[in-house]
């Protein structure tokens, strides 16, 4: 059971994320939104598939093996993307008041020319003290 709800869980946070980078117009698919949306798809079933087996690993080892690894699985949603703020405005004038510890990349949605681009860290980011 545990497999089950932390392999969804995976899917769709997996899915999620991966959206952000291969359905966006700076990324490495461009503007191609079906191979997008294929890869972030792919991406989900494939962390589905690793989670559900490392729980089930888990579970046929011992019941703390298993509480461990759900543990480290929930804590992994710090890993996520969430958007940082690198300009002082809405001009495109480079002030970050963020720092990313680990991988940023920018997001800009296909099929779009007045969006704003978006910069997402996947890691911990600080805050950049102001002046």
């Amino acid at each position: 059971m545990a497999g089950c709800l932390t392999g969804g869980a995976a899917f769709v946070a997996v899915t999620g994320a991966s959206r952000l980078y291969f359905v966006n117009a700076h990324g490495p698919l461009d503007t191609h939104v079906v191979h997008g949306w294929l890869a972030s798809l792919g991406s989900g079933v494939a962390g589905a598939v690793l989670v559900l087996a490392a729980v089930w690993a888990a579970a046929r080892l011992s019941g703390p093996a298993l509480a461990l690894t759900v543990g480290v699985l929930a804590t992994s949603v710090w890993l996520l993307p969430r958007a940082v703020d690198v300009h002082e405005s809405w001009e495109p004038q480079p002030n970050p008041r963020w720092s990313c510890t680990g991988w940023s990349f920018t997001h800009y949605p296909p099929g779009v020319s007045d969006a704003d681009a978006t910069t997402y860290c996947v890691g911990l980011e600080t805050r950049i003290p102001d002046g």
